[in-house]
């Protein structure tokens, strides 16, 4: 096989779509999935998928093909104290719209021009919707828009907006629903079709305070002045453990909002590791089959990449490395691949609020409540090492510490050594690569056990 001229390493090194999407576009590096045409309908859609999914991707490739819509990102701030669902619903819409005001500026400071020629009640609506929902500092906004829309359309733009109102059309009691309508008409009377309202981002909210983004997420969803005006059109894309608060939601119920699921299939995700292995070796097509032992490689794609495409690219960057690091790149053989993989194994993760177990981006199933709590309790430890009497006391029976002699509920170590035996070595079936020898659940002889390899 020759030895191509590549791109190399740095096409595997950041998987992040707000990095990749306009090269990997430009190169033909990313496929669009199957909902992408539901999608990008006219209709009001939450998007669930898992981590790794592409959530991210799919919204930022919206947002790069359909220029026609004025696209805002809007990532949630929860409130540091618990509101009712009431208040924090009108909390979060305030700030909806404060994220709008802040994509409208940078829109108008590029159709400076378009905007002077509009009719009045245009460029009235558009200013005080500015003055009544931009959240920072006009000024600094302005600043920080410099560079992109020049001096001239800059100092256009701060003109506009110091001009003195014939009269005001936002008032703080105005309904939501009306609000959104009159900024809806006043995009669309400079030529758009409307305003599309994308949220992302929410695993973080997801891990710190699952409650409150919950209820605040149900508040949201059902009410319905967010998807009944024409041209606003909201576009959600949340972690898919969050379908229960959205099947529950009145704004799916009442067929306001179209529900997709974010999958892929192993054909697909074939293409796109192979996609990304071309452009990395500089050649216009590489087949996994053809560099890879594919009797070795498929089984740990299938179980660590999970069906999310940053799984798969996870696995297959580190065998990439050694094929780019030679200086004529070779195919591997399936003893290759399986050295190379488990020098760095996949990191165990454990989601504690949904009770899941993950290797790399594979769940694994199968593992019984209490095995779970056991396995929870080493994963909190972080690779310390965690006594016998711990783990049964704490992980096990889930008390704050363990008993001594005497107490109420003691048990002597010979009376509970057969119940952890028989959950390490369920875990041990599921999570390790060979039970026999291995390298996630460690026992330390005389000690006690240690989880390593954690995410």
């Amino acid at each position: 096989m020759s030895s191509p001229t590549h791109r190399g390493w740095a096409v595997f090194e950041r998987l992040h779509a707000e990095q990749e999407i306009p090269w990997a576009l430009a190169e033909g590096a990313y496929l669009r999935p199957a909902i992408y045409d539901q999608a990008a309908g006219s209709q009001s859609v939450v998007v669930l998928g898992p981590s790794g999914a592409g959530k991210t991707a799919l919204r930022l490739l919206l947002e790069h093909q359909n220029s026609n819509w004025l696209c805002v990102e809007w990532r949630p701030a929860l409130p540091d104290q618990t509101l009712p669902t009431e208040t924090l619903t009108a909390y979060l819409l305030r700030q909806a719209l404060g994220a709008c005001a802040a994509k409208v500026l940078p829109f108008l400071g590029h159709s400076i021009q378009q905007i002077k020629k509009a009719e009045d009640w245009v460029q009235i609506t558009l200013s005080d919707f500015l003055q009544m929902y931009l959240q920072a500092s006009r000024g600094l906004l302005l600043s920080r828009l410099t560079p992109t829309i020049g001096i001239e359309a800059k100092n256009q733009l701060e003109y506009f907006l110091n001009q003195p109102l014939a009269y005001r059309v936002f008032d703080p009691s105005m309904p939501p629903s009306q609000t959104i309508s009159y900024l809806a008409e006043a995009i669309q009377a400079l030529g758009l079709s409307g305003v599309w309202l994308m949220t992302d981002g929410m695993e973080p909210w997801l891990d710190a305070d699952a409650e409150r983004l919950k209820l605040a997420l149900g508040g949201m969803l059902s009410s319905l002045a967010l998807f009944e005006e024409n041209g606003f059109i909201i576009k959600l894309f949340l972690p898919d453990s969050l379908e229960p608060e959205v099947m529950a939601s009145s704004g799916l119920t009442r067929r306001r909002l179209e529900l997709l699921h974010l999958k892929w299939d192993h054909v697909v995700l074939s293409e796109i590791a192979e996609k990304r292995l071309a452009i990395a070796l500089g050649t216009k097509s590489a087949v996994l089959s053809e560099w890879f032992d594919t009797s070795a490689l498929s089984p740990l794609l299938i179980q660590y990449g999970g069906l999310q495409p940053r799984g798969w690219l996870e696995q297959i960057q580190r065998l990439a490395q050694v094929i780019l690091d030679q200086s004529s790149p070779q195919p591997l053989s399936a003893t290759e691949i399986t050295q190379v993989f488990w020098q760095r194994p996949p990191r165990l993760r454990l989601d504690l609020v949904n009770r899941r177990v993950y290797l790399g981006d594979g769940e694994v199933t199968g593992i019984q409540p209490t095995a779970f709590q056991v396995l929870a309790y080493l994963y909190q430890k972080r690779g310390a090492i965690c006594s016998r009497e711990e783990l049964y006391y704490c992980g096990y029976e889930g008390r704050e510490k363990p008993l001594a002699k005497g107490e109420t509920g003691y048990l002597y170590p010979k009376e509970y050594t057969g119940i952890l035996d028989t959950i390490f070595w369920r875990l041990r079936q599921a999570i390790e690569h060979d039970p026999d020898h291995p390298i996630y659940l460690i026992t330390e002889r005389n000690k006690g056990m240690r989880l390593n390899h954690v995410a």
